[in-house]
């Protein structure tokens, strides 16, 4: 399809981009102070969301239907380079559109199924995974009504490669929208762990053993996903009469989701330390964010843990070739094994089936919540990561 012209289509600047812009602002009278930050990481976070803005005003020009892909692509060229987005993975999401559109099952609200669609699309958009890959990891996304519990809003199932959305995911949760980005990401990063094969090196589990061993106090530097998970797991562990059977299971489960929230943090960061930083920061209850600002040797050992595991995951996931080829090969493995089994097995007994609770989006009320302690932190970065604060941690995306 070839029109006359080929119109020049801009996808709408994020208005969180704006925020980004105020934050390079000076404060206003009262407020604290923010250390001072490398303009090249404000300019980087600026790319990052516009770009994620862009990928839902390319899914719109997609169904619109209105131009070819080579057309979308020559005609958002220079915006596109304004943000990092190449040319190569501009044709891989434009591509992604077409492969997940009959995967959603279901689905009656249009809002919903972009929603979905975007969220997933950002990591083709910034070159983490590839389409083929993101498709083999989930081949559904089926809606379905209300599972009766905020403990339950989304659901992985790795031997089907299939994501499954409840009503609960769409509610707010303690008067705060929901993260469904970040839930989405972690059902995919189930799939990378299992079936890619992502953090399973004997140092990262080494490391997840150590959490598990110490939970009371590993609890209050995780995620809202990953405490949830340690109090369940501490829920069997502390219940009378619990077998050995029941409490290595459970161990394995509670290793698989910790493991699971770091690599959702990679897909969430771009790519980048300071993303990874930030997408965990935002996902931490208040209390914790509290706890490891207020608190020099906290914020220490929770910056290393965490640069330890983007480092591991990043070179894990460097070469998509290998990785897609090792997804494949592990969801292939997944189906045959299905099929070799009867409807009513019990696949339960084997693991490999997650449910997700609600995870409430802190990353517009972390500085409301944390308070003036976030920023007394930030004091306290230099320090912690060897004077390599301006490079290294994202403070505007943290605090803003």
């Amino acid at each position: 399809m070839n029109s006359p012209e080929t119109p020049k289509v801009i996808p709408t600047e994020a208005k969180e981009a704006e925020q980004v812009k105020k934050n390079e602002e000076p404060e206003t009278e009262g407020e604290p102070v923010a250390p001072p930050i490398d303009q090249a990481q404000i300019y980087k976070q600026r790319q990052q969301i516009e770009l994620r803005s862009g990928v839902e005003s390319f899914l719109r020009i997609k169904k619109s239907q209105v131009l070819e892909n080579q057309e979308v692509v020559d005609a958002t060229k220079e915006w596109a380079q304004g943000v990092g987005l190449s040319e190569e993975n501009l044709n891989e999401t434009l591509k992604y559109f077409e492969l997940i559109e009959p995967s959603l099952i279901g689905f009656t609200e249009e809002k919903e199924k972009i929603d979905i669609t975007c969220a997933l699309a950002e990591l083709i958009a910034e070159g983490i995974l590839d389409s083929e890959t993101l498709g083999a990891l989930s081949t559904k996304i089926v809606r379905k009504g209300k599972s009766g519990t905020m403990d339950r809003v989304c659901d992985y199932n790795s031997w089907k490669s299939e994501i499954t959305i409840y009503d609960e995911l769409f509610e707010e949760v303690n008067d705060e929208s929901q993260n469904i980005v970040h839930i989405l990401k972690h059902e995919i990063s189930h799939g990378l762990n299992i079936h890619g094969q992502i953090g399973r090196d004997e140092e990262s589990s080494s490391r997840i053993k150590g959490v598990i061993a110490n939970t009371e106090e590993s609890r209050g530097y995780e995620t809202y996903r990953s405490v949830n998970a340690i109090d369940q797991y501490l829920t069997v562990k502390n219940k009378e009469g619990v077998t050995e059977e029941e409490l290595s299971r459970m161990e394995t489960w509670l290793g698989e989701e910790l493991l699971t929230e770091k690599i959702a943090a990679y897909l969430q960061s771009g790519g980048e330390l300071n993303g990874f930083l930030a997408a965990t920061w935002n996902v931490l209850p208040f209390e914790s964010q509290k706890k490891i600002s207020g608190d020099p040797e906290a914020l220490d050992k929770w910056l290393e843990e965490n640069k330890f595991f983007f480092e591991k995951i990043s070179a894990q996931m460097a070469d998509k070739e290998k990785l897609k080829t090792t997804v494949k090969a592990g969801t292939e493995k997944a189906r045959t094994e299905l099929l070799s089994h009867d409807d009513d097995y019990d696949f339960a007994s084997l693991g490999g089936s997650f449910s997700e609770p609600a995870i409430p989006d802190n990353s517009k009320s972390a500085k409301k919540s944390a308070g003036d302690s976030i920023w007394t932190a930030l004091g306290n970065l230099a320090s912690a990561v060897g004077g390599e604060m301006e490079k290294n941690i994202p403070i505007n995306e943290i605090v803003g």
